[in-house]
């Protein structure tokens, strides 16, 4: 015979190694099941989905167990295996609705990610390895639609949908709406150009050079309280220092060599005449840039700052970084600013980018990026502080500043902790006719919709989502729900209507029953 016993021993070391390959795959299928079955393209899977995906999976293990036995493992073990991942896929799926998904972060001492950062006031779940991240029935929360394969949104959707309409506007990266006394809209990109949107047509008024070769660039833009005299607009941008630049030496090496600003711009015709700058050299990165600038109903300007990736910046009353910036249009700091000599408004911010004024009250509100998840809507105090780095959601971080307190720190008006929102802009309905006045509106770049809330005694009585957006993050869709990148970079108001900008292209209105064109 030719070495029969070489040839059983190559065939069970096959039979090993596939069974333990279909068997791991089989439990790595249900590791990932979330993510195979309630996620499919951005949607709620079909059930027949699902059952394709649980066939394939019990499949596998199954075939898996078999080859092990023949392999010569004990069937005690093969069996044990099974009825282990059996009963993984009894937790995670069969046990729970199909409307519901895995949260691994509830219970004590559990954490969902550490290496991406969520922080949770449990030391022990910073600590914590990963894999006591386990599906308990705690953890199931009810989702309403998902966005990608691990953001699951929440929340009931509106019972009166607005009239949504598309317009026809060439927008490549826009970031800002702001609107002129007759109406018009003016939107900033990126990439540094201002579009002049009117009735009957749309037309560039500025291209701004140079900006950050990426991620930030030109964002801000509010309109002069006294326009109609002035014609005056303030744009927030930012820029590369090079080494010629005097400032560039007197950075810390740790700080992002990009720089902010305001400028004052005057509408001429069809384009905007530089005039000056009014507030400078505000610390920068690409990616923690905030960059929110309006008018308060007190005809000061307002302008949000995100820490420039130097988190401690934050907790520095005159650092530019991680504040709400309040200033005059001249670029003075106001006499009756709350921190004397600052232009902070209020302190503590990781990335704030949205910024609204309750109409019955005068009171600000703002929403900023969280360390991933922790997002946050923030009702705003004159002088507050916020927290970050040491707080983000009113939970304690790893980070730690001296003086920085729970008992100093303004907790969050609303916390996003069970999915990532990323909040953009943010607005509020002032027209007193309007279904919709005094309610706070919301965009989402991750989230991908705009939600809504109805607030009362300074407190949110309600919420819902109010806009779901339905287009693709790629060019060359012809059908009006694909007009709208899936991200949302803004929602403003004005009149009757919400304006809703994609975080790459195109313009939505949204308009109550029976509202006025």
């Amino acid at each position: 015979m030719l070495n029969q016993t070489f040839i059983d021993d190559g065939r069970r070391a096959w039979l090993l190694a596939g069974g333990i390959v279909l068997l791991g795959t089989g439990l790595l299928v249900d590791v990932r099941l979330v993510e195979a079955v309630i996620a499919q393209d951005g949607v709620l899977a079909s059930p027949g989905f699902r059952t394709a995906v649980l066939t394939m999976e019990i499949g596998l293990i199954l075939v898996g167990a078999w080859m092990l036995g023949r392999a010569g493992v004990p069937k005690a073990l093969a069996i044990g295996g099974v009825l282990a991942a059996g009963s993984i896929l009894y937790a995670v799926v069969l046990e729970p609705t199909p409307q519901r998904v895995l949260d691994c972060r509830a219970g004590e001492g559990r954490c969902y990610d550490r290496f991406i950062r969520h922080y949770y006031g449990t030391p022990e779940c910073w600590q914590s390895n990963p894999m006591e991240c386990r599906p308990i029935r705690a953890g199931l929360q009810e989702i309403s639609f998902v966005t990608d394969p691990t953001n699951f949104v929440q929340g009931p959707f509106t019972a009166e949908p607005p009239a949504v309409e598309y317009l026809d506007v060439d927008l490549e990266d826009p970031w800002d709406i702001a609107f002129l006394p007759d109406g018009s809209l003016l939107v900033t990109e990126m990439g540094g150009r201002v579009v002049l949107v009117e009735p009957e047509r749309n037309r560039p008024v500025l291209q701004l050079e140079p900006l950050v070769s990426w991620g930030a660039g030109l964002l801000g833009v509010a309109v002069d309280p006294d326009f109609e005299t002035n014609g005056s607009v303030y744009l927030h941008y930012w820029f590369d220092l090079d080494d010629s630049d005097p400032a560039f030496s007197d950075l810390d090496p740790w700080v992002s060599r990009i720089l902010g600003r305001v400028a004052r711009f005057v509408l001429e015709g069809d384009s905007l005449r530089y005039d000056r700058v009014i507030l400078d050299s505000i610390p920068g990165s690409p990616m923690h840039a905030g960059g929110r600038l309006d008018v308060g109903p007190d005809g000061k300007l307002y302008l949000t700052t995100g820490d420039a990736h130097v988190e401690e910046l934050s907790q520095d009353p005159h650092s530019l970084a991680g504040k709400i910036l309040r200033f005059e249009t001249d670029g003075t700091i106001p006499d009756d600013n709350p921190i004397p000599g600052s232009y902070a408004f209020s302190i503590g911010h990781r990335n704030p980018q949205g910024l609204a004024w309750l109409p019955q009250t005068g009171v600000l509100y703002a929403a900023e990026h969280g360390p991933d998840r922790m997002d946050e809507v923030n009702r705003i105090i004159p002088g507050g502080n916020y927290g970050w780095p040491v707080y983000a959601c009113g939970e304690r971080t790893p980070w730690d500043v001296p003086g920085v307190t729970e008992a100093a720190v303004t907790r969050p008006l609303k916390c996003f902790d069970l999915y990532t929102m990323a909040p953009s802009g943010l607005t509020v309905v002032q027209d007193p006719d309007s279904p919709w006045y005094g309610d706070l509106f919301l965009a989402g770049l991750r989230g991908k919709h705009v939600r809504r809330f109805r607030i009362a005694d300074g407190e949110i009585r309600e919420e819902e989502i109010f806009f779901v957006s339905e287009g693709g993050n790629r060019r060359g869709f012809s059908d009006h729900q694909r007009q709208i990148s899936h991200r949302l970079r803004h929602v403003a108001a004005h009149g009757p209507h919400l304006y809703v900008l994609g975080s790459e292209f195109g313009l939505v209105r949204l308009s109550p029953a029976g509202a006025p064109e």
